[in-house]
């Protein structure tokens, strides 16, 4: 079978890719073996896709189909087991559900589906097909004819040697104790591990907690999400956005393209104490600059935010209310609250805004807040 490039999936401003909508494409042939995809975006900065293999199944390489591209990539185990190779040097390495592979360009790679359940696999990919960086680069670089699964030259220098070897690989296998972690400064419901982060390339996990709703997001690049599980909605604090939220499932993407990432997004989970919403995304920076993952609490954003005291009163910080409604239910609280202060025209869907009063005002504070909120 004769190479044919992956579709490309490319949209103008930030939208929602349900499962269903994903673009199905089968890759490889008999040789290299084929492999099921669902893409669901491939733009000129970044490829995300979901690829699957049958249990005892996996890919190779072939002339035609070369896995070896100019590009860093991100795979991370959605489900099953997968045994992942460098046929090159003979690296093997063995990644559970929820771990992560991380590897950069020119490294040749196998993949297969260890055990009796069906393998699913998240891969980020940038600089993504679409500039050159898969088929047509593979097909400059040398053929490796002989596949090679193991490294002999260990034998009798394992474990003693275990740092060198892992000094000189290829394949890195990331697991969950081996992210960079930070907690959101506004909601430490909200979680960001990061997997990898490159010149091309920046990956990780967010976790959200019921309820949870993460700092304004803005980077330097396109960015794709992938959920996991629960329920996500997404706010664009875009006045030429339409819709201004999308409401996200398990096994939905999302992606915002560079022009659109002026504009920040704001990521809740939702519905508050029945779920929880872990996802994982990745941001393609811009070649000139390096956009940071999450701002610190004074960083000055499109909108200025602050984090002030602890959360007993964070009920009262919604926009909606005037300022000197918010100062009055902090008074009554007798706490400090997390400000967040909105810019021009900018307010939150109702279904966002969290009751005014803590619980412990009595019913007549709360009613009196309510009031003045509305």
């Amino acid at each position: 079978m004769a190479y044919k490039s992956s579709p490309r999936p490319v949209f103008d401003g930030p939208i929602p890719i349900p499962y269903a909508a994903a673009t199905r494409h089968i890759w490889g042939d008999l040789q290299a073996g084929q492999v099921d995809d669902w893409i669901d975006v491939s733009s000129g900065q970044i490829h995300q896709l979901v690829f699957g293999l049958p249990p005892g199944d996996g890919f190779r390489h072939s002339p035609s189909f070369r896995t070896v591209f100019g590009a860093d990539e991100v795979l991370t185990v959605l489900m099953g087991t997968m045994v992942f190779a460098n046929p090159k040097p003979g690296e093997v390495h063995l990644v559970q559900t929820g771990e992560s592979v991380f590897f950069q360009k020119d490294t040749w790679h196998h993949a297969f589906a260890w055990g009796d359940q069906e393998l699913r696999v998240l891969q980020y990919f940038a600089p993504p097909p679409s500039t050159g960086s898969s088929g047509k680069y593979a097909a400059t670089l040398p053929y490796v004819f002989e596949f090679k699964y193991e490294r002999t030259d260990l034998i009798g220098h394992w474990p003693t040697d275990r740092t060198g070897a892992e000094a000189r690989a290829t394949i890195r296998v990331l697991r969950e104790a081996d992210r960079l972690w930070s907690l959101d400064c506004t909601d430490p419901r909200v979680l960001t591990g990061i997997v990898a982060s490159t010149d091309q390339l920046t990956a990780g996990s967010v976790r959200l907690n019921p309820g949870g709703r993460s700092a304004p997001l803005q980077h330097g690049g396109a960015a794709g999400l992938y959920v996991l599980k629960g329920r996500v909605n997404i706010l664009i604090d875009d006045p030429e956005a339409s819709p201004v939220w999308f409401e996200l499932h398990p096994q939905d993407g999302f992606y915002i393209p560079e022009a659109r990432n002026t504009a920040p997004s704001i990521w809740v989970a939702r519905p508050p104490n029945t779920c929880s919403a872990p996802s994982l995304r990745a941001v393609r920076p811009q070649p000139t600059m390096t956009a940071p993952v999450r701002p610190s609490c004074l960083t000055p954003w499109h909108w200025p935010t602050t984090c002030t005291g602890r959360r007993s009163a964070l009920a009262c910080r919604s926009p909606h209310l005037a300022l000197g409604s918010r100062n009055w239910c902090h008074r009554r609280a007798g706490r400090s609250a997390i400000t967040v202060s909105g810019g021009p025209g900018w307010t939150w869907p109702p279904s966002f805004l969290p009751p005014c009063p803590p619980r412990f005002l009595p019913m007549s504070a709360r009613q009196r807040c309510a009031r003045r909120a509305w």
